[in-house]
């Protein structure tokens, strides 16, 4: 039997955007952009056991400059996310 991938559109509720956590390096020359991931949570578990780190707007900013703040928001239950079909 045959897989089928469906598309699936996450969102905060409520909130237009999403941010993601992610690291930048230039290394050797070369830009390199990795988003973080962490465990899923409820809401995402059902599709997959992983999912991005997800930063709510009010945290983007402590993210960026707070090694503190980073490190607390990585370990942190994320939050949960709306979920919905993408239809063609």
């Amino acid at each position: 039997m045959g897989f089928c991938k469906k598309e699936i559109l996450f969102r905060l509720p409520e909130v237009p955007e999403i941010y993601l956590a992610g690291l930048y390096n230039d290394f050797a020359g070369e830009q390199r952009f990795t988003i973080l991931t962490t465990a899923a949570n409820t809401s995402i578990a059902d599709v997959h056991n992983r999912m991005p780190l997800v930063l709510p707007n009010e945290d983007v900013s402590s993210w960026l400059q707070n090694t503190a703040t980073a490190v607390r928001i990585i370990n942190r239950e994320p939050p949960m996310l709306v979920k919905q079909p993408v239809v063609s």
